[in-house]
Order: C-alpha cells, then structure tokens, then sequence
C-alpha cells in the first residue's frame, strides 16, 4: 500500500514538473492551485500513514515544482507556492485586468479570478457575480479580506446597488486603513466609473459611497468580502 501511494505521488510529481515548467511564469499560481487540488487526497493518505520521510521528501518536489524554491511544508499562501511570489502574481493579475477593463469592474474581477483558476465569474454582469458569490463563495472580514491579498489569495470585494449599478472589484496586497468612521478597508483594484475604478492605491472605502445617510442601502461599511470555498 505505501508504495503504490509513493509511486502513485512520485509519477504526478513527475508530470506536474513538466506541466508546471512548460505553462510560462504567468500561470504558475494558477496550475499550483489545480495541481495543490488533484494531490491533496494522496498526500492526506500519507500522513495518515505516517511515512513522515517519504512525505517530506515528495512534498519537497511539488514546491519546487511550483515555484516555491524551498523545503518541505505550506506556505499558508493558499497553495505550495511562497505567498510574496502568490501576492506578486494577485497584484500582476489585477494591473493586467485593469489595464484592460478600466471601465468594466466585472470584467477586471472575472480577468483576476480566470487567472488564478476561476471561471465561474465570467461572463456575469457585478449584480450577477455578487449573487453567485453570495450563493457559492464564502465571506470574511474587511481585515482577514486584507490578510489574505498579502498572501496572494483571491477575495472579491462586491455591493448590490439595489437602486442603481452593482460594483465589483479585486482585493490586492497593501496595507488597508481605517476611515473616518472607524472601519477597516483593504486595498482594492479593477475598473469601474470615475469613482469606482481604483488601480490598487485606493481601498474599498474609496470607491464606495461614504454616507450612509444619503445612501443608506448602497455604502461602503456594506461591502462584504467573497472568497473561492475549498475544493
């Protein structure tokens, strides 16, 4: 049993390498994640049965074969990969899909999520992808939202505008702040209206209506933060 689970490991390693090596810089976050998924129930095997050398030593092949350059264990980023390089590739992939969709706050969102492995907003308007969010992605805080750009994890940023347009936008690695009302926002970007679109210097409570008392269904301490459920 434990050899058919190293053989079996040691052969995906061996093409996933190859995969890995031939997919180009701009998609190696994005196959470490599918690879991470498809391997994941062996190497649960593993540690189940313990072969704690065994399991080191392949878990060594997949990171490098990701990309992460080091040693045995997860780097917490969300994958194998090292969470500066997986921030490194979250901010490229939202300048990219800014670049391109500067007056478009779903298309930037859907450019971002189809790089790191997610298609499942493509295609959908903001008020679409944030009721698909709501119905099959999770929620966190503003800061944990923050937290995890910094790792280089995909979150989503996005408000139903029940008397007008919906807006939608990437959360990217920074530092966040506080505004006047006390609250935490985290650095945003992705296309939008004049106000909206923010190229990763303004955070989401920029790019939302500030008050409440002018917009009391339709203002920044409403947004809600949406991540990708495990697979």
């Amino acid at each position: 049993m434990e050899n058919l689970v190293i053989n079996e490991i040691a052969e995906r390693v061996r093409r996933t390498s190859h995969r890995v090596k031939n997919a180009g810089r701009l998609n190696l976050y994005r196959q470490g994640l599918r690879i991470a998924r498809k391997i994941k129930c062996l190497i649960d095997i593993m540690e189940a049965l313990k072969m704690e050398s065994q399991y080191n030593a392949i878990l060594r092949n997949v990171f490098m074969a990701f990309g992460g350059g080091g040693g045995g264990g997860s780097s917490g980023g969300g994958g194998y990969e090292n969470p500066e390089n997986a921030a490194k590739d979250l901010k490229d992939a939202a300048d990219a899909a800014y670049k391109s969709n500067e007056d478009n706050c779903s298309g930037s969102v859907a450019g971002v999520a189809s790089r790191l492995g997610y298609d499942d907003l493509n295609g959908k308007k903001a008020i679409d992808q944030v009721k698909h969010m709501e119905g099959n992605w999770e929620t966190v805080d503003a800061k944990t939202a923050q937290d995890l750009a910094n790792k280089g994890q995909l979150v989503v940023a996005g408000l139903i505008n029940p008397d007008g347009d919906s807006h939608v936008t990437t959360v990217v690695p920074g530092d966040g702040k506080v505004a006047p009302d006390g609250k935490f926002y985290p650095n945003v970007e992705g296309g939008g209206s004049q106000n909206g679109r923010s190229d990763g210097t303004k955070t989401a409570g920029d790019v939302w209506p500030a008050n409440p008392k002018k917009y009391p269904k339709y203002n920044r301490s409403l947004v809600k933060y949406y991540i990708p459920k495990k697979k």
